[in-house]
């Protein structure tokens, strides 16, 4: 397993719940997103458990890259001590197979590892945010891909599509399209609505 968060006092505890955890050892840490990518990319391990706020790039950006990376088989738990349920679709939608609340660590690693372990178990929530996946799972809360948050960024600061575009590197005919799966996803009529 290896381990990234940018608090050293809860990247410490979190190293030392594996010190009486069989079947899982703790080869490598890091502090940071990049030097966690590194780390993915050099030892291939079985799971890295991963920070989702860091100073360079979080753990959702770290996910998406290394599963972008051709034979990567390391599966990924997000830590997180958000509680918007954006993070819970942000994360599966990026391929992390469970989040866990910061809070709920310490009681829920051992299973979420397990859970882990076992490729064909469900994508595993800790009990704190598990409230949060019901509502993803009802559809009141939709994940946004990042392109469509992107979008809704532009839209937001008041862009045109031809603005959007050129600031995406995309073309309009591409923004229209994100834009009306946009609306569909979160069940807007228009752009006051967005």
């Amino acid at each position: 397993v290896i381990l990234a968060d940018d608090h050293g006092i809860f990247l410490q505890g979190v190293t030392s719940l594996f010190a009486g955890m069989e079947g899982f050892q703790v080869i490598g840490s890091a502090s940071a997103g990049w030097p966690a990518l590194e780390k993915i990319r050099e030892t291939r391990p079985d799971i890295a458990v991963i920070d989702a706020a860091m100073p360079d790039i979080g753990g959702i950006e770290v996910i998406e890259r290394a599963l972008a990376d051709e034979g990567c088989r390391t599966q990924f738990i997000l830590l997180t001590m958000f509680t918007h349920p954006q993070i819970l679709a942000d994360a599966k939608a990026a391929g992390a197979r469970g989040c866990i609340s910061k809070k709920d660590a310490s009681r829920e690693l051992r299973a979420a590892l397990k859970n882990t372990a076992d490729s064909a178990a469900a994508f595993f929530v800790s009990e704190s945010l598990r409230p949060m996946q019901h509502r993803i799972e009802t559809g009141e809360i939709v994940g946004l891909t990042p392109r469509e948050r992107d979008l809704m960024k532009g839209i937001a600061d008041v862009l045109t599509n031809k603005e959007i575009a050129s600031e995406l590197g995309i073309s309009v005919r591409t923004v229209d399209a994100h834009r009306g799966r946009l609306m569909k996803k979160i069940g807007a009529r228009n752009t006051a609505d967005i």
